[in-house]
């Protein structure tokens, strides 16, 4: 039997909006990485996940802020209409983050 899809429901960090914010649109993976991981220190692990977004995007692994612990559900448009209150710690980094959106989990919490 195939495993269930599972859906979390929050921004993720997104490195076309890191080279905007740093006005360097040709910054390197090493730059753009090292940011990310500034962004992630400042976040509190439990609303950590990374994910898959929905898309075929280039990036498709992302790292996601989950809008909750409870961000979490296996119909994805029972997700979608879920109303969750922004953390936070959203609005500070909003300029590097998108969303939000509804992606495929992968796992909870960066390791």
């Amino acid at each position: 039997m195939p495993k269930e899809t599972v859906y979390v429901k929050g921004y993720w960090i997104d490195w076309d909006k890191i080279k905007t914010a740093l006005e360097m649109p040709d910054a390197d993976d090493d730059i753009l990485s090292l940011v990310e991981r500034k962004v992630i220190a400042e976040i509190d692990r439990e609303l950590l996940a990374v994910g898959y977004l929905p898309d075929d995007s280039p990036r498709n692994s992302v790292i996601v802020v989950a809008l909750s612990a409870d961000a979490e559900d296996t119909d994805r448009e029972a997700l979608q209409r879920r109303e969750l209150e922004v953390p936070e710690v959203v609005r500070y980094f909003r300029s590097v983050l998108s969303g939000p959106d509804v992606l495929i989990l992968k796992h909870w919490h960066l390791t």
